[in-house]
């Protein structure tokens, strides 16, 4: 993650009050983001990102992030959170149940007590996604805002593209979703209309990542020349691992600029796919 200020201060926005915009901040290891939407005109006015120095210090930096940035004292329409960490899992709606999310959750990953167990229902794709949130982000979040939406990374990467890829002309083509952040990634596998694949992957280095790729392809028997294989999330259009797969794979593509929505011009300043997924939380709520 970079930093990054886009903010509209055009007179034509003057009349637009905290009231008729909906804030969404992006909490990660990499750093915060926000951004700032007026649902009525379906445009975003603000992006704001900066890198966290010491991840081991986030709750910290986060609040003063937020202090900073003066977010918590506007009456936004909504406020929706959305937390980036690898401990993410999906089970389908059928054999979800609320009181088996710890257990769930405890089959994928190592129990921790600083940790507390949350759900996200996906009511596009018919899942759920079970995450877990520090008990610190948790602490600093209640104190700063009344009220607000808590939702994983993941959460709009598979809603978004599961739908995209239902109104697509070819719906049934295998469709592989990279989403990419400091320490881990998200991969998503669409095929015959359906979620086929989810599953989220820690790295160190450019090798883990095409190590990962490759074996989906393997493993799932997915189609080196048929297959879509887009990238979105921070990761650079020149990357190694991009560079090989796209060797590996025929079509390699990165998110550009979804055009349900409309944007203040200075949103061309910083690559469409870094935020692709992020800006999309604003169509689940």
């Amino acid at each position: 993650m970079k930093n990054l200020c886009i903010k509209d201060k055009d007179k034509d926005t003057e009349n637009i009050k905290p009231f008729d915009l909906s804030l969404s901040i992006l909490i990660s290891k990499g750093g915060f983001s926000y951004v700032l939407y007026n649902k009525e005109q379906k445009r975003f006015s603000a992006l704001v990102s900066q890198t966290c120095s010491n991840p081991d210090n986030i709750g910290t930096e986060f609040k003063e992030f937020v202090l900073n940035e003066k977010l918590n004292i506007s009456n936004y329409q909504k406020v929706n959170i959305v937390v980036a960490d690898h401990r993410a899992t999906i089970i389908p709606e059928a054999l979800f149940q609320s009181d088996k999310v710890n257990e769930i959750y405890n089959l994928n990953f190592f129990p921790d007590a600083e940790r507390i167990v949350k759900y996200s229902r996906l009511d596009k794709s018919g899942n759920y996604l079970i995450y877990s949130v520090s008990k610190d982000i948790i602490k600093v979040l209640d104190e700063l805002f009344t009220e607000y939406n808590l939702f994983p990374q993941s959460h709009s990467f598979i809603e978004s593209h599961f739908t995209d890829n239902k109104l697509s002309d070819k719906p049934l083509d295998e469709k592989v979703y990279v989403q990419v952040f400091c320490d881990f990634c998200d991969i998503l596998v669409l095929k015959d209309s359906a979620v086929k694949f989810y599953n989220t992957y820690t790295y160190k280095t450019n090798n883990d990542l095409l190590y990962y790729m490759i074996n989906i392809f393997d493993q799932l028997k997915l189609s080196q020349e048929n297959s879509q294989l887009v990238f979105s999330g921070f990761i650079e259009t020149d990357n190694l691992a991009v560079l090989n797969l796209s060797k590996f794979v025929s079509q390699v593509y990165f998110e550009s600029q979804n055009t349900d929505y409309k944007y203040f011009y200075k949103f061309q300043e910083t690559a469409p796919h870094y935020y692709y997924n992020f800006l999309n939380i604003v169509s689940c709520v």
